[in-house]
This record gives structure tokens, C-alpha cells and sequence, in this order.
């Protein structure tokens, strides 16, 4: 294959506007509470935070994907940390961190459609009841899930909680949103290239088999160039276990104009932390 492409040759047909398909995905996902206060520094106006201080964090084995062929297979795998958030009234998640284990997928999600994507060692065990996740860069594991799945969760309200920051909207019913940020790096010392959007990006869910659920752990280390130990755990409510067919829909995708000075403080939450750099995150 040249240099030179066409965009059919390319990411699975996503510069046609073609969805895309993670199918069979097995996801383990957690919900838990954190401190109103972390929440509030770190998520990105126009958004404003769910009512309760949830934190979804879930790890993806992408087993069949449409898009990346990738080194080890079409699948990859994933870790992405999660803020239940509304715009306008609008129920989503606000994504706020991910680490997964291909280069393409990072460069088409980051490029493509604004998700803080990195690439990283990503990685579970799954035996009898107990799935274990992990995510790693830099020589820190600072993301481990584990899921008991043993049908008692951590909270006895926890699958009520988790589909009410997981709900579809109204308009659509069976379809969820991802809060991302795009925008083009500047020149000369100016941030932005182009106006900041807010991407209001769609997707859906399609049952493969029983989901199981049960007691959640997260435990995160502090790392600078992936901070996601800011969203401390406070109380866990459960762990889910699920096989689904998953889809993004790239012809739905809603952009909303964001204010580029309001916006800056929050631009780089997808970028490392620049070597010798005086900036303490722990301040």
C-alpha cells in the first residue's frame, strides 16, 4: 500500500461516516463516588456535573473491531475513566481519560473525535468469579480494577445508580452520549488553531450474553502524566460484567462551539507533563 490512500482504504470506512463496531466487547465497569470538589476542578465548562459525585471506570476487551487491524489481531484493549455530566440538559459521560494497547485506535479517537486516548500496557485476568484490570505507563500501574462477580454488589442500589447515569436519552431511547473535547493545536504560542467543540457523540449497546455483577476495587496510584488518583475513590457501589455489541455512530456526532479562553485551563488533560516542568498537579 502507497503513501498515497484514498479514505475507504483507511480506518475501517470512518472517514465515510461509517460506524463503528467493537463486537463481542467484554467490559467490566465500576461505579464509584468521589469528592464533589475533584469533580468540579477538573471538569470542562459548558459541562456541568451529575448530581451525585460518580466516577465510571471500565476496562474494554475489544475482541472484534471494524477499524484497526493492530499488532496482536482486529480487538485491542482499553481503560477509560468516565464523569456522569449534562449539557443542556443532556445526559452523558464526560470522558476524561483513556489508555488502550494500539497505536491506530489512539490517533483515530484522539484525531477523529476528540477522546484523550494514550497508549499504554493494558491488560486483565479473568478466572471463575474475579476479573482483574490494570493500566500502566511510564513503569505506573495507576489504574487496577477488580470485579468480584459473585451477584452481591458493593451497594444494593448499585445496577439503579449506574443506569441512572447511564441513561438513554429521551429523544433516542437505546442510545448514550460521550462528552469529548476537539481542537487544533496553534501556532506561536496561541493554543488554539480553531475554535475549541464540545462533541456530543453517540452509541449504543447490544446485549451478547447475561451480564454478571458483583463487589468492584479500584485502587489508584498517583502518576503525573496520568492523574486519574485526582478522582480519589471514596465508596464503591459495584462492578458489572458485560458482553455486548457496542457501537459509535460518526454521522450522529453533534458539535457544540466552546469558549477557547474558558476552555484552556482544561486543553491538555490528553497530554503528558512536559519534562523539568514547574507545574505540581498535587498543589
Amino acid at each position: 500500500m502507497s503513501f498515497v490512500k484514498e479514505k475507504d482504504q483507511v480506518a475501517g470506512g470512518a472517514f465515510l461516516g461509517d460506524d463503528l463496531i467493537f463486537r463481542p466487547s467484554e467490559v467490566l465497569t465500576i461505579l464509584y463516588e468521589t469528592k464533589a470538589e475533584a469533580i468540579k476542578k477538573i471538569l470542562p465548562p459548558p459541562l456541568v456535573p451529575y448530581e451525585k459525585p460518580y466516577v465510571i471506570i471500565a476496562y474494554n476487551n475489544f475482541k472484534d473491531v471494524n477499524f484497526d487491524a493492530g499488532l496482536r489481531g482486529p480487538g485491542y484493549r482499553e481503560t477509560a475513566l468516565y464523569i456522569p455530566a449534562t449539557y443542556e440538559g443532556k445526559m452523558g459521560t464526560y470522558v476524561a481519560a483513556m489508555t488502550l494497547n494500539t497505536d491506530l485506535g489512539a490517533i483515530m479517537g484522539r484525531e477523529i473525535a476528540g477522546y484523550p486516548k494514550k497508549v499504554g500496557t493494558v491488560d486483565h485476568n479473568y478466572k471463575d468469579d474475579r476479573y482483574v484490570a490494570f493500566s500502566a505507563r511510564h513503569g505506573i500501574p495507576y489504574a487496577t480494577l477488580e470485579g468480584i462477580l459473585d451477584g452481591e454488589p458493593n451497594d444494593p442500589n448499585f445496577l439503579q445508580e449506574l443506569a441512572k447515569v447511564l441513561t438513554s436519552d429521551p429523544a433516542r431511547p437505546g442510545f448514550g452520549i460521550n462528552w469529548t473535547f476537539k481542537w487544533t493545536p496553534g501556532l506561536n504560542g496561541d493554543v488554539f488553531m480553531t475554535t475549541p467543540l464540545l462533541m456530543e457523540g453517540w452509541k449504543s449497546k447490544k446485549d451478547l450474553a447475561p451480564s454478571r455483577i458483583g463487589k468492584g476495587k479500584v485502587q489508584l496510584v498517583w502518576s503525573d502524566d496520568d492523574p486519574w488518583a485526582e478522582l480519589e475513590v471514596e465508596r464503591v457501589l459495584g462492578a458489572v460484567l458485560v458482553n455486548v455489541e457496542s457501537r459509535m455512530y460518526l454521522k450522529d456526532v453533534v458539535t457544540h462551539p466552546v469558549d477557547p479562553k474558558e476552555f484552556e485551563p482544561y486543553a491538555f488533560f490528553g497530554y503528558d507533563v512536559m519534562p523539568g516542568s514547574a507545574f505540581n498537579p498535587k498543589e
